[in-house]
């Protein structure tokens, strides 16, 4: 609908029953979402985006962390791809996405039931933000774009090619050691990152043989239970 009232035509009012046809590939078109669309989609997906209760002292929480920055990943899907996305808390509402090009500083404002107005790199937005079942749809700058949420339990379990190539954090925890780096081959059984978590260190290994793909964390970065930690390259069919 948004694509059909930005149609030049309709707009003048030639409107006819061949229109569609003629313009139904700027009709349908599905834009990229950008960097700042991505990390308006990471900061919803993970909750922190909802009117929180200020009379509830626990609502008022901030992520805080001592030594370092709260963080967390959102895992996102677009276009049959999945997304972990990095969000870092930075005091109360305002978080730094992180993504290729690196960190979107991202404050929100003020929210009212599904509107959102936020600070986005220091540009004032707005957003709306529709929750389903298992996705969400972002409505910014006049487009609208639709993510979905994988359930991050579920797809760790019944995937097998998506379990032996990322390398998720039993839990929260500490990183202690990253013996490895991207472009590395390893060997079924090689430690790839070591957790600490309440007084116990975890050594996670390779599930198979393989080149080590992304490396995330680097020695005393604070992770959440879940966050994805090592990527392998994918298995050549």
């Amino acid at each position: 609908l948004q694509a059909l009232c930005n149609n030049a035509a309709f707009q003048a009012g030639e409107v006819d029953t061949g229109l569609i046809g003629r313009d139904a590939e700027s009709l349908i078109h599905q834009a990229e979402p950008s960097r700042e669309v991505l990390a308006i989609a990471a900061i919803a997906a993970l909750g922190v985006a909802r009117p929180r209760n200020d009379v509830d002292p626990w609502a008022r929480l901030v992520g805080w962390r001592h030594f370092s920055d709260s963080r967390q990943f959102a895992l996102l899907e677009w276009g049959g791809q999945h997304l972990d996305v990095r969000v870092a808390g930075k005091g109360r509402n305002a978080y730094a996405v992180h993504d290729a090009q690196g960190a979107l500083d991202v404050e929100i404002l003020e929210t009212a039931g599904e509107a959102m107005r936020l600070k986005i790199s220091g540009r004032i937005a707005s957003a709306t933000i529709i929750e389903h079942a298992s996705a969400l749809t972002i409505h910014y700058a006049g487009a609208a774009y639709t993510f979905g949420l994988p359930d991050r339990l579920a797809e760790q379990d019944v995937t097998e090619e998506i379990a032996s190539d990322r390398i998720l954090s039993p839990m929260p925890g500490i990183v202690k050691a990253v013996p490895v780096a991207a472009g590395m081959a390893v060997v079924k059984g090689q430690p790839l990152v070591a957790v600490e978590a309440m007084k116990m260190e975890h050594t996670l290994t390779a599930p198979r043989d393989g080149t080590v793909a992304v490396v995330n964390v680097v020695p005393g970065d604070h992770v959440e239970s879940g966050a994805v930690l090592v990527t392998l390259e994918p298995l050549n069919e």
